[in-house]
């Protein structure tokens, strides 16, 4: 039997190596001993995390690999970061100078769950359990595949020591911690008490009871000499004569059908419009067929409430009608029933998602890789997917991997977490065993250690860092993130000094603006740089679709993931729209107008017109659909409306023209922004609090509509969205660092780093390199309390030397022709719930599916129900 010997430090004199106590060593070498002062200085580096100290312990800081890996996962008790082996060992090498480190080994080893079988169900009939709750991982709902096993945890403390031969060794916990220096004891209990950082809640979620209607107990009930018989087959629509999906009205003893389900089944809507036609003084409805002693199904119309609701009367109103409940049997289904009905024709994770009835071949390898839904997380998933199958993203982070890698800047760092994920997305090891069956089928084996999966915890968190939205865990919306994720590159190659490596300027086309003052008709011609545009869908030019079923689900066959309220069954969608691209793209072209314009010339309000065009085209352009906006109730509703976006574009007839003959030019010296009046505090409080957006894009919509009112100006958020400057403070007076750039300061940031007793210039830079977030800007002010001299004049000095050379490099692009690449697409009624998917056309020409986890070769990509598109242009 081998031994290590010089490991006193443990407190044990010899350690035996066996079968019992987890040790292996990685070299030839099986008597190689590890120093004693190698293990001291491992010892004495350890440390306690603090309560505000981040541990990352679920997941390797450089890859994806976890503690369901056969070699298991390693978490420094230095830096409670944690590793995979090969990277463990370089972790070990750079701890110090001895090259070795302690860290907590822990492997998770699967096996399968036992399920009770009462004497009366048999083992299929438990395999095969009938869902009958409207839930996501509960008893009795959806199942995730977690369901199927659980997890027997190894733990141990592992000495890696970096040398000539690597080494490894492992000492039980169990066996062990009794043993162990109390400074190393006290670092593990620390680490096995404490949740990863990163860590989002588990994929569960079910639906919330109904609240007691407020309208239940003071509930009028007409004498008008109705009785409802007691057979179920005489109940029928007092409009339609329908016989299914019937409501009776508690007030009126009125029948009628419910409205249509999401899938194209249901009723006319009769309940809902006699609730109208009497004066919607009669919210609640019951509906027959559900009615037993125990209760039934009630909804109330009520616009306060517009849910399924409980009415603790139940009894009393119905045998106003004539209806005893205790005699009542059911015979229909219930609403929750319907939706888990609809709901298992489109099971969650896509293995039988479906184009137009179409089976799809599930596919894999390098760049047909899934990404697991971590918990509404679809939306981050698709933009990945789609940015990284561009050729120009793969180099810029794959090529980079070990310059990145080498700079070790921790789990958080966001360059190394891209590159982490396209070193991924093309590894071999994470495709698909496509010859075994679903690991969602119950008859599967059960793997004790499952082939990898790309888990993007760290990644979420990384690029979500700060961002109030994109760090819950909410339902986000894919264009909003994808915008962030491109931000983001453009300030980490600034920040770092790349500039020429800027992969944000692939997405960045330049949008001339024409704006002409109608009171002078003089006009002024300017250029913004943006990432792509945002097209209106004006639904009156649209038409009818003959078979109107909700394209967005009946094209991607997956249910809405983990929505606030449950879908109601009895919801109306409005009839589907096919509208022209045209259409979409002459209203993007067609001039606005505003008021609220204080001419230069006239020095008076009035109206001003707007036009945009291209003044140059970006090798990729993101053309996003505008289909969400606010209803007449408030609530941001989806238009639902077919637009046949072309796979080849040419725009070159949307190029600006500049100034023209006959035109004349608003004077110089007039600057349009701070003539405008003061947005009114109350309002952008009212519309702030609302949660329509920052508090800039607030101030720039009650500027835009003069002060006029919540609800014009809300509209005109709605509308503008998608502008690149909607989250950028309002223009001010306040210089820029050397008069050569238009970087505009934040004056309320600006204010509290000159409180600091900082200079205007050298707060002025800060923010400039921290994209005006106040916060960041302090701390890279302080970081640099001995350059900031050296600093401001280097960039004096850029931006007199540069700009010639930046304007030559970026020459003016006038192609406009583009192929399409990749659409995201939205299924779900709003931004803040729904399933997002996206389809990606491959160098091979086809187009693939990419469902979370899940790819297909798609077969008719629904390219008219997109929400972005990505197009290439054509050189």
């Amino acid at each position: 039997m081998a031994s290590i010997q010089d490991v006193s430090e443990f407190g044990m004199e010899v350690v035996c190596a066996g079968e019992n106590n987890l040790y292996w060593q990685l070299s030839d070498a099986a008597e190689l001993v590890v120093p004693i002062g190698a293990v001291r200085d491992a010892v004495q580096a350890v440390r306690v995390p603090e309560v505000s100290d981040a541990v990352y312990t679920d997941e390797c800081a450089y890859s994806f690999t976890t503690a369901e890996n056969s070699s298991g996962l390693f978490t420094s008790l230095r830096s409670h970061c944690s590793f995979g082996l090969p990277h463990a060992l370089r972790d070990a090498a750079s701890s110090s100078a001895s090259s070795c480190a302690l860290y907590l080994w822990k492997r998770i080893r699967r096996v399968p769950k036992v399920k009770a079988v009462t004497p009366a169900a048999s083992e299929s009939d438990v395999n095969d359990a009938e869902i009958t709750k409207l839930a996501i991982g509960v008893e009795g709902g959806f199942q995730v595949e977690e369901d199927r096993w659980e997890g027997v945890q190894e733990l141990a403390v592992a000495l890696l020591h970096r040398g000539d031969k690597d080494t490894v060794r492992l000492f039980p916990w169990d066996e062990w911690k009794e043993h162990l220096p109390s400074s190393v004891r006290d670092v593990i209990v620390a680490l096995l008490a404490r949740v990863d950082t990163s860590k989002l809640a588990p994929l569960a979620w079910q639906d919330d009871p109904p609240k007691e209607s407020k309208y239940a107990k003071d509930l009028p009930q007409l004498d008008n000499g109705i009785k409802i018989s007691p057979r179920p087959e005489d109940w029928k629509c007092a409009e339609s004569g329908m016989r299914e999906n019937l409501w009776l009205n508690l007030s009126t003893g009125y029948i009628g059908s419910g409205r249509r389900n999401f899938d194209g089944t249901g009723g006319t809507g009769a309940a809902l419009k006699h609730f109208e036609e009497t004066g919607s003084k009669y919210p609640l409805v019951v509906k027959l067929g559900t009615i037993t002693a125990q209760g039934a199904d009630v909804y109330s119309y009520a616009p306060d409430e517009n849910d399924a609701v409980l009415d603790p009367y139940l009894a009393e109103h119905l045998a106003h009608w004539g209806i005893d409940v205790m005699q009542q049997r059911k015979t229909a289904k219930t609403t929750d029933e319907l939706s888990i009905a609809l709901n298992k024709d489109h099971q969650f994770g896509g293995d039988r998602i479906c184009e137009s009835g179409k089976e799809l071949e599930q596919v894999t390898g390098p760049g047909l890789i899934g990404m697991q839904n971590i918990g509404n997380s679809c939306y981050m998933n698709s933009v990945m997917q789609v940015l990284h199958s561009l050729p120009e993203v793969r180099e810029r982070f794959e090529g980079h991997f070990e310059r990145v890698y080498a700079l070790a800047r921790g789990p958080t760092d966001v360059e190394t977490q891209l590159c982490k994920l396209g070193v991924a997305l093309q590894d071999e090891k994470f495709s698909v065993d496509l010859s075994k069956k679903s690991n969602t089928d119950d008859s599967a084996p059960i793997e004790p250690f499952p082939r990898p999966v790309i888990v993007p915890n760290l990644l979420k968190a990384s690029v979500a860092n700060g961002h109030p939205d994109f760090s819950s865990k909410e339902q986000q919306d894919a264009y909003e993130y994808l915008l962030h994720v491109i931000s983001l590159l453009e300030r980490l190659e600034h920040a770092s000094g790349r500039k020429a490596e800027d992969t944000s300027k692939l997405f960045k086309c330049l949008c001339e603006q024409r704006v002409e003052c109608l009171q002078s008709n003089k006009v002024r011609y300017t250029q913004a740089s943006n990432v792509g545009i945002s097209l209106p869908i004006p639904m009156e030019a649209g038409v009818d679709k003959v078979e109107d079923v909700p394209a967005a689900a009946a094209a991607a066959g997956a249910q809405e993931e983990q929505p606030s309220k449950k879908q109601k069954m009895e919801s109306e969608e409005e009839p589907t729209k096919v509208v022209p691209f045209d259409a979409c793209l002459s209203a993007w072209l067609t001039p606005s107008v505003a008021g609220g314009f204080r001419s230069p010339v006239t020095n008076e309000y009035g109206d001003v017109s707007r036009r945009v065009r291209f003044s140059s085209f970006s090798k990729y352009l993101v053309i996003q659909m505008e289909r969400f906006f606010l209803g007449p109730d408030w609530i941001p509703k989806k238009k639902m409306a077919e637009v046949a976006v072309p796979e080849e574009l040419d725009l070159s007839a949307c190029l600006g023209t500049g100034l023209q003959p006959g035109e004349e030019e608003l004077p110089e010296d007039a600057n349009v922004a701070p003539e405008l009046e003061q947005p009114d505090a109350a309002l952008v409080g009212e519309l702030f609090a609302f949660g329509m957006g920052s508090e800039n894009a607030c101030k720039r919509a009650v500027l835009a509509v003069h002060n006029a009112g919540m609800e014009p100006a809300m509209n005109w958020l709605m509308d503008h969205m998608g502008d690149a400057d909607i989250n950028d403070p309002i223009p001010s007076s306040q210089p820029a660092v050397g008069g050569a750039s238009d970087f505009v300061a934040n004056e309320e940031a600006l204010m509290l780093l000159q409180a600091m007793d900082f200079s205007v210039k050298h707060a002025t830079l800060a923010l400039k390199n921290c994209d005006n977030d106040g916060n960041r800007a302090a701390e890279w002010l302080f970081s640099r309390m001995d350059t900031l001299d050296t600093l401001l004049a280097e960039e004096e000095n850029s931006n007199v030397a540069a700009a010639p050379q930046e304007s030559k490099a970026e020459e003016r692009c006038v192609n406009g022709k583009y192929d399409m690449v990749a659409v995201i697409s939205h299924i779900g009624k709003n931004t803040g719930s729904g399933h997002y998917v996206c389809h990606i056309k491959k160098e091979d020409g086809k187009w693939y599916f990419f469902n979370d986890e899940s790819v297909f070769l798609s077969q008719e990509p629904p390219l008219d129900l997109g929400y972005v598109y990505l197009f290439r242009r054509r050189d």
